[in-house]
């Protein structure tokens, strides 16, 4: 590892949004994610869709808010720990 590849990251104070859909709204929310620079820290498929969101602390209220009206609150939001996290290139580092 060499310091001219190092980067710098910013330490984000936030928390794991997790977002439980149904096949239907994953397109719809994948959109939003994207649109919204919302980090997902990964997606689980099984009989639900299951949505890891690293969300900042202040976005949280926001966030669960356009995802309610976006769905028309068929999605089911549960809000999980509070946690520092970075990104490095698409790569969720979590503290």
């Amino acid at each position: 590892v060499c310091i001219d590849d190092a980067e710098i990251v910013e330490e984000i104070s936030g928390v794991h949004l997790f977002i439980k859909s149904d096949y239907q709204d994953i397109g719809k929310l994948q959109y939003i994610y994207k649109e919204e620079s919302i980090d997902c820290n990964g997606i689980e498929y099984g009989a639900d869709v299951i949505s890891d969101l690293l969300v900042p602390l202040e976005e949280v209220d926001r966030v669960s808010k356009l995802i309610t009206e976006k769905t028309a609150a068929r999605a089911m939001i549960e809000r999980g720990e509070e946690c520092s996290y970075f990104n490095s290139g698409g790569k969720y580092i979590i503290k």
